[in-house]
């Protein structure tokens, strides 16, 4: 497992983000502000599981559900962008999200901070 650096986006300039390569199973920090973007180069399609942290809850219009850890498919040759997580749903006791790849050859990342808007 390896841990993240998180890259800010400066409201003047903007962010290029730095991707690095994945392990099979990675964390960042998450401040609710906190995106990833993944860059699948290689030539199958990537599965990206975000683990939550909150198995069960209670919704108001269904009364009590199952959340499982959501999945999502980066194409080969593609890119895609995580939505920002909820801390209270997927961070751990540490304040950080764990995120799998069901494959990292060819896959980077990049954790990217939202600053307040200008």
């Amino acid at each position: 497992m390896a841990a993240m650096t998180i890259q800010t986006i400066d409201p003047t300039t903007g962010l290029a983000p730095t991707y690095g390569a994945v392990t099979s199973s990675d964390t960042f920090a998450n401040d609710g502000k906190t995106s990833l973007y993944v860059r699948n180069a290689s030539g199958s399609s990537v599965t990206v599981t975000v683990t939550s942290q909150v198995t069960a809850a209670t919704d108001a219009d269904l009364g009590p559900v199952t959340l499982t850890s959501p999945t999502f498919t980066v194409g080969a040759g593609a890119d895609r962008v995580l939505p920002f997580l909820k801390p209270a749903r997927y961070n751990d006791a540490s304040g950080t999200v764990t995120v799998g790849y069901s494959a990292t050859t060819s896959v980077t990342a990049a954790a990217v901070q939202f600053p307040r808007p200008l």
